[in-house]
């Protein structure tokens, strides 16, 4: 129930209470009572909350929320060194938090008397200036309310009357950059300049632009610009691309400001709630780096932090894990043909492919040990034996070929009419499993059995690999499926991608989790056993996915595109799922005062 409720929440508003829900479910399956290891739950709940915690954990932009004020907040203010916040309600009670939303001095205390229109906290967060009006005897404004400039010392708690009588409805005030001057604004939108004696002074005399509290738009230090409506904003990037559009559950947004840095956006308005939200702490945990040229293929060495990427000038580089080149391997990119490159099972090699034409065999220091030969046949697959030994298949006169570095034809079989553009070997090398130029995939032993032929996709398969322990195949066609099969040819799962269009998919080491990406820049987590969606992470920029593989350990995922750029991700674990969800919420669970009894000690086992 938690998990769907998270699900619901989350689908609406990416906040603290979905990824309460989420950590609600994971908790319980965690903390699964000794005794009932007889009716354990279903494993694919686990799953399920895993995809949940993760979705969430991910997602949720809620860090924390301040709660004290009964009336609507209409002034906010945070100190240039990050470490407090001030708020005052139309009541004109005030309240001092530190980052962590702890009132500071355990309780807020009572500001300006009557109706408090506007506030505007100065840079350091040591005043307070405000336009109070008078109210009726019934507690409303009316035609002879006197409005009030005042400014307020939050540390002697006391407050001086600047100017009484200001012209018109004053609506807004605004400290400037320095904060030794003060601006106004009334209903006509006329601004008025004065110093802290309550004197008016000319509009050259004030330093910087006025920032007024109701201003629908925002910008942020580093060029964030956010823009409100109701109780909805949207952010931007400096270029433009919006990072969020959130509905903040305020009814209305009286109040906003950027933390110094530009990384939060604290909100405030009509529920009296103060909402600070974090677009950076919680991004997915991704390593990127930029090759000299775009990459068509990649692999991991088995062995060390290094990876190997084929690109498109045909040559291929080596690179630790942090992006710094250690090598090129010459090539050249004869054809429209995609560029290959794989390790040996003991990391010592790299066998780079150029089309169906060339494979080099290297050692790292960049020595060519081999090379094909024109007369070996079309080459159609690239591999290394279980104990290192290089493999290379081909297509020659009817005939499928393996052949060894040497050049010797170890196996053969009499090819089916059709063409063969693809070959995977089994771990073992028993099996093969073809890709024929209609895009049918098979599956045959070396006397020529035709053993499987895997029907069920819609359109073209491109890409067909065994699971590590040889005992499954898994397909991706450009319907936009990954699908998984046993041996005989038997359908056990379909994995939906983009709608359509081109998809990879790649099993991890230990075979229990299969990924795949399409054309919407998705990379998708399964496990294998129950056949559930367990994460998934977006690339964002709109380029094709063109390879997808694990890294040797099986704890990061590497995807490619069409952009030069390397993206590698950390899969994070159930546990550390609720790791990182605990601590996003350890402040919130902390000092928030409506926070449920059941929910405050959620975390207490788990270290940061």
């Amino acid at each position: 129930a938690d998990r769907q409720a998270a699900e619901a929440k989350f689908g609406f508003y990416p906040d603290l209470e979905a990824l309460l829900a989420s950590l609600r479910a994971a908790k319980s399956i965690q903390d699964w009572p000794g005794y009932l290891s007889l009716f354990k739950p279903d494993p694919k709940l686990k799953i399920q909350v895993t995809k949940t915690l993760h979705k969430v954990a991910y997602g949720v932009r809620e860090r924390n929320r301040l709660e004290k004020h009964q009336g609507t907040v209409i002034g906010l203010g945070i100190s240039p060194d990050d470490s407090r916040i001030a708020s005052v309600d139309n009541t004109g009670i005030i309240c001092l938090w530190d980052r962590s939303g702890k009132l500071l001095n355990d309780d807020c205390f009572q500001g300006p008397e009557g109706w408090v229109q506007s506030a505007s906290f100065n840079p350091d967060v040591s005043s307070l200036a405000t336009i109070t009006a008078s109210v009726d005897s019934d507690g409303s404004m009316g035609p002879d309310s006197i409005f009030t400039l005042g400014l307020w010392d939050l540390d002697t708690q006391q407050q001086v009357e600047l100017n009484q009588g200001l012209r018109g409805w004053a609506w807004e005030v605004s400290f400037s950059k320095d904060g030794k001057q003060l601006a106004t604004k009334d209903g006509s939108d006329r601004v008025s300049w004065w110093n802290l004696l309550g004197e008016q002074i000319s509009e050259n005399q004030f330093k910087g632009e006025p920032k007024f509290s109701m201003a629908q738009t925002l910008r942020s230090s580093d060029g964030k610009v956010a823009t409100a409506e109701a109780d909805t904003f949207s952010l931007k990037d400096s270029s433009g691309r919006e990072i969020a559009l959130i509905k903040t559950n305020h009814v209305w947004i009286d109040s906003w400001v950027f933390s110094p840095d530009g990384q939060q956006l604290i909100t405030a308005g009509r529920d009296g709630s103060i909402r600070i939200w974090d677009f950076k702490a919680n991004q997915f945990p991704v390593n990127k780096f930029r090759s000299e040229d775009p990459v068509w293929s990649f692999s991991f060495s088995p062995v060390s932090s290094l990876l190997a990427t084929a690109d498109n000038d045909g040559n291929t580089r080596l690179w630790n894990l942090n992006g710094t080149k250690e090598r090129t391997f010459p090539g050249q990119r004869k054809s429209n043909l995609v560029p290959r490159v794989i390790f040996s099972p003991n990391g010592q090699q790299l066998a780079t492919m150029e089309g169906y034409a060339i494979v080099r065999l290297w050692n790292l220091n960049g020595k060519k040990l081999a090379e094909s030969k024109p007369s070996q046949g079309q080459i159609v697959g690239v591999s290394f034996s279980q104990d290192s030994s290089f493999l290379l298949t081909t297509v020659k006169e009817g005939n499928v070929h393996l052949w060894n570095q040497q050049g010797t034809s170890l196996k053969k079989f009499s090819a089916p009419q059709r063409d063969i553009w693809q070959v995977s070997l089994s771990p073992d090398g028993s099996l093969l499993a073809t890709l024929e130029d209609d895009g049918t995939a098979r599956l045959w032993d070396w006397s020529g059995k035709s053993l499987a032929e895997f029907q069920g996709h819609s359109s073209r398969i491109d890409k067909v690999i065994f699971s590590p322990d040889g005992k499954l195949l898994a397909t991706a066609a450009r319907d936009g499926t990954a699908r998984l099969w046993n041996l005989d040819g038997k359908e056990l799962a379909q994995f939906k991608g983009s709608a359509n269009g081109a998809m990879e998919v790649s099993f991890s080491p230990d075979g229990k989790l299969l990924a795949t990406a399409g054309l919407d820049r998705i990379a998708k987590l399964w496990d294998v056993e129950t056949k559930e969606q367990v994460a998934e992470f977006n690339a964002q920029d709109e380029y094709r996915v063109l390879d997808l593989n694990f890294s040797r350990d099986g704890k990061q995922l590497a995807m490619v595109a069409n952009d030069k750029i390397v993206r590698l991700w950390k899969i994070e674990s159930f546990d550390d799922l609720m790791m990182r969800g605990c601590n996003w919420v350890r402040d919130y669970l902390k000092n928030n005062p409506n926070v449920e009894k059941s929910d405050r000690h959620l975390c207490d086992n788990l270290n940061k």
